[in-house]
């Protein structure tokens, strides 16, 4: 039994399934469906914002936003984990200072 286990659980079968995964993931597709999600989430977001702020609050919010999803494009074509795990960085960070910006107007009373 526990042969089978170990079978089961061997990284270099894992590491195979992994790769056959990958390759089927970016032949069908369906790595556009992975990341229309937090494609469609920004979207929401940039839609409550604009509903929020005006002016230059806004302008900066927007340029954060357009890197925001600019990583999220990149992400959708990285290759390497490393790739992944820079642009994942990146990604946190951006959004960390958007989270941090919008906090900071609201008590700064700048919104509408």
């Amino acid at each position: 039994m526990t042969d089978i286990i170990d079978e089961l659980f061997s990284p270099e079968r894992l590491r195979r399934n992994w790769q056959r995964s990958a390759k089927t993931v970016r032949q069908e597709g369906a790595t556009e469906e992975v990341f229309s999600a937090p494609r469609q989430i920004l979207r929401q977001i940039r839609i409550l914002i604009e509903q929020q702020f005006n002016g230059d609050d806004l302008v900066v919010l927007n340029l954060m936003l357009e890197e925001l999803q600019g990583l999220f494009g990149l992400r959708g074509e990285a290759t390497t984990a490393e790739e992944v795990a820079e642009l994942d960085a990146a990604i946190h960070e951006i959004i960390n200072k958007v989270e941090d910006l919008l906090e900071a107007f609201e008590i700064g009373g700048r919104g509408r």
